[in-house]
This record gives structure tokens, sequence and C-alpha cells, in this order.
């Protein structure tokens, strides 16, 4: 914390499910991308007007492809999952999209500013738990951790009224 690290102390089981979202599941969604165009009868057209945008989502296909089968193998339940959810939110659009309805407008929009909230470092922290400093471990294990508490919110209540904006 003092050199502005934020720590994230989280169990190991929710960190390889984040892992599985953030970085094996462009893998997966890269590769199902070519696998499925490219095994299209048009693949040949296909592959002459494919521009930017399927270059840069497509990336992900050119990874070693042993290493990226170790990677998802070794977190199948965590990798299912987050496909799974993937196929619900295509299956929304899809559904959105045969209906012919205005959701579809507000999806993508919606997945724009979240991804631009990411990009900015932005993502809303309000429902995150507390995490403890080491001031507050260290205050805990000498004097206990409800004393700690009840020490740190007096401070903190007169940090704040006397201007002190530091948190």
């Amino acid at each position: 914390q003092t050199l502005g690290a934020n720590p994230l102390f989280i169990a190991p089981v929710e960190h390889d499910s984040y892992a599985s979202a953030a970085m094996l599941l462009p893998r997966i969604l890269s590769s199902a991308l070519v696998g499925s165009v490219s095994s299209a009868p048009s693949w040949r057209e296909i592959a002459r007007v494919a521009g930017a945008e399927f270059k840069v989502v497509s990336q992900f296909a050119r990874e070693d492809p042993e290493h990226s089968s170790v990677a998802i193998t070794a977190n199948a339940e965590s990798v299912t999952y987050w496909i799974n959810e993937v196929i619900t939110q295509l299956i929304d659009y899809r559904e959105h999209l045969n209906e012919k309805d205005s959701e579809l407008v507000k999806e993508l929009p919606r997945a724009r500013e979240d991804r631009i909230k990411w990009e900015v470092d932005a993502v809303d922290q309000e429902d995150r738990p507390e995490i403890p400093t080491v001031g507050d471990s260290f205050g805990g294990m000498f004097v206990g951790r409800r004393l700690t508490s009840k020490v740190k919110k007096i401070t903190d209540s007169t940090s704040r009224y006397n201007g002190d904006d530091r948190r």
C-alpha cells in the first residue's frame, strides 16, 4: 500500500474464476469465432473482406494451442461457467434481433460504457468490502479487531471533520 499497490485478498477459487473470465475466455471466444467462420463454405470470400475487427477479435486464436488447452482444461469448471454466461448473453442478443425490439440498442451502449470504465480504471468499487490496511491487521492482532475498528471510525470521522480527505 505504501508503494501505491492495491492488494486484493481473494480465495484461490475466486482467483481462478476471475482469471478464467479475463484471460481464458477471450482465447476461447477468439478460437470459436475463427473456427465457426473458417468452417463456413464461404470462408474464402469472408477472408477477403475480413478487416480490422476480425483481426483484433481473432488475435488470441494465434496463441499456442497446447498452452491454451492446458490452461483451459486446468480451469474447466470456471471456464464452463463463463462460457455459459457468454452463451446466455448471445442468446439474449439473438432474441432481441429476432423480435426486432429495442433492447439490443440498450445492451450495446451498456457494454460500451462498461468497457470504457474498465479501460480507465473506473469500475464501481461501492459494493466491494473494505480491505483492512496493514495497520488495521496489526492493530487487530494486538488490541483486537473490534477496538481497532472503533478507533478507525473515530479517526476517520475526525479526519473528515478537520478537512483531511486522505483515504
